[in-house]
């Protein structure tokens, strides 16, 4: 995790950014809870993004609200914006039924996903 207070760049080309600091702002300053938070998003968000895929391969409305939802809750607690942004969009298509497009949402929040994983994990 890093240990700096300053905002984490998350790429040369990316519009993505990790404020550890308004993180740790969010849980009360509470670093174990961090340390805790980050720890079930490194574990949790690979599988919720495989849901995710699965439900559109599948063409599972509900499923892939249900997934993306999940996604979403844990994406805002790192305050990642642009990330928590296309969660729900993905999430309000599966709420609408609407999947047209989605899937290039998903590969665009596997690509912030990247980012947001090698931006978070501790070294």
């Amino acid at each position: 995790m890093p240990q700096t207070d300053q905002l984490s760049s998350l790429g040369p080309d990316s519009q993505i950014t990790w404020n550890r600091s308004a993180a740790l702002q969010m849980l009360g300053g509470d670093e174990d809870l961090l340390n805790e938070m980050v720890e079930i998003f490194l574990s949790d968000s690979p599988k919720l993004l495989d849901r995710i895929g699965q439900a559109l391969s599948l063409g599972d409305s509900a499923k892939l609200e249900l997934a993306a939802h999940s996604l979403k809750g844990e994406l805002q607690y790192l305050g990642v914006q642009e990330a928590i942004d296309q969660a729900q969009q993905l999430e309000i298509a599966g709420r609408d039924g609407e999947l047209d497009g989605a899937e290039n949402l998903l590969e665009a929040l596997r690509g912030r996903l990247i980012l947001i994983w090698a931006a978070v994990t501790p070294n």
